[in-house]
């Protein structure tokens, strides 16, 4: 579907180009299989890690992380 946008606007938030989603879907899967490159993350929610890939970060906890 991706040629048929060129922005989304999630609930929060400025709007994410396709790029964006791309990009997205990318640095989640280098989490699920391990081979990001994972730099300590801290927000309200505490200590975390974050990845980044292209355009986007991805702040996570490692220990909610299962692949299916």
């Amino acid at each position: 579907m991706k040629d048929k946008f060129s922005n989304i606007f999630p609930a929060h938030g400025g709007s994410l180009t396709v790029q964006n989603l791309i990009d997205l879907i990318a640095c989640a899967d280098l989490i699920i299989k391990g081979k990001g490159e994972i730099k300590p993350y801290s927000s309200f929610l505490g200590e975390q890690k974050a990845c980044s890939y292209g355009s986007v970060t991805i702040a996570f906890d490692p220990n909610k992380i299962k692949a299916q």
